[in-house]
């Protein structure tokens, strides 16, 4: 997971799984319009981590710190994949949920949730000094959501509920297979309130473990 900066307009200081918007090169390397948004998952995990998830073959980590330092420079995905001779895998991204927030949030988006196993060998999260991230590093779901339980960190609304999902599982192929099981349809959290006070519910049957949360214990922007 990488730390946002806390000078970022949006989800200032939270900590967030790698993750950026559609570019109009990733548009242009698509095949299909489903592609894009894998192919911005793989670009953007590269450019905040410097995690080659997605490339085949898979590069070195020093070739993927190269790779990182031309997507930084703004330099063209599709000319930095030429140059180095690499292919996109696609297929090594499973989608994992769709989020939609609602009109009350101040920065609506559109967000694709995918996950993909860690390429072999000893990958350090390299999160350069300057952008939008100030650190990333390797944390379990568990360790994640103990830390924001504490007031160690911060977590947006989507980041947690995907934890509390991937929490349950024990392997990447256990995350697959309930990846695999539930459809990805897009959640969007509703407010409401009853006699107990003001929750945030989403829809039941999407594998997620908590549906209902109290509105005050939410961080959505």
């Amino acid at each position: 997971m990488v730390e946002r900066s806390p000078a970022m307009a949006f989800a200032a200081g939270a900590f967030v799984f790698p993750g950026g918007r559609v570019d109009p090169g990733d548009e242009r390397l698509a095949e299909k319009p489903d592609d894009a948004p894998r192919i911005a998952a793989i670009r953007e995990c590269i450019e905040e981590s410097g995690i080659a998830v997605g490339l085949e073959p898979v590069p070195s980590a020093e070739r993927a710190r190269e790779i990182q330092a031309a997507l930084l420079d703004c330099k063209d995905f599709a000319a930095i994949l030429e140059r180095y001779e690499l292919g996109l895998d696609l297929d090594a991204l499973t989608p994992f949920a769709r989020w939609m927030p609602g009109p009350e949030v101040s920065q609506r988006f559109d967000t694709s949730f995918f996950i993909a196993e860690a390429p072999a060998g000893d990958w350090l999260p390299h999160t350069p000094a300057g952008g939008e991230c100030v650190s990333g590093r390797w944390v379990t779901a568990k360790q994640m959501l103990d830390e924001e339980d504490r007031g160690e960190a911060k977590l947006m609304y989507p980041t947690r509920k995907s934890l509390e999902r991937l929490a349950l599982h024990r392997s990447f192929a256990a995350m697959r297979d309930d990846a695999e099981r539930y459809p990805v349809q897009p959640i969007t959290p509703v407010r409401d309130a009853d006699g107990e006070g003001q929750w945030l519910t989403i829809p039941e049957g999407l594998g997620y473990p908590i549906t209902r949360d109290p509105v005050d214990k939410v961080r959505r922007g």
